[in-house]
């Protein structure tokens, strides 16, 4: 398994979720820009850790590949791995839109003619955004948590050599 300390990836979540504390009132754009930018750091690091996860010296590396019940807790746990890429890419993508909706574009051209017509933009729930990437990041958290009593488990589990 590798090892090098500190997990860049948890080092990217607790940034994510300081600038998810900040309040956004008034700074919508701004906060949905910072959001967004933290995701598609996570998705890559992410996406890093999902290669890993397929690979034999990997993050499952220590995993009992003997025991069928250690591989179907690995298989699970590589397909949520998926399903949280997803998700993630989704959710950068719902912050980026509800920043554009807060993306002035002024008048342009000369100022005796109409400015063109503006599309119709719905306004986000800002909190809805923000309860929506701390749902996914505690579905993170939870998942490396069972990895890890994954990889714990499958090396203290003791056969049985006949003591």
């Amino acid at each position: 398994m590798i090892n090098d300390g500190v997990d860049p990836l948890w080092t990217l979540v607790d940034e994510l979720q300081q600038v998810l504390a900040q309040g956004y009132p008034g700074r919508e754009r701004d906060w949905a820009e910072r959001v967004a930018a933290g995701l598609n750091t996570i998705e890559e690091a992410l996406s890093q850790y999902a290669f890993l996860s397929e690979t034999p010296d990997g993050v499952f590396a220590a995993v009992d590949l003997q025991r069928p019940t250690f591989i179907r807790q690995m298989n699970d746990l590589r397909l949520r791995l998926t399903d949280l890429l997803r998700e993630v890419r989704n959710l950068s993508e719902r912050v980026r839109q509800a920043g554009r909706a807060f993306t002035s574009s002024g008048p342009r051209g000369y100022l005796d003619q109409f400015p063109g017509p503006v599309a119709r933009v719905t306004v986000p729930h800002f909190g809805e955004l923000r309860a929506a990437v701390k749902d996914f990041l505690g579905r993170h958290r939870q998942l490396r948590a069972e990895e890890t009593r994954l990889v714990l488990e499958s090396v203290t589990t003791d056969i049985g050599a006949g003591d």
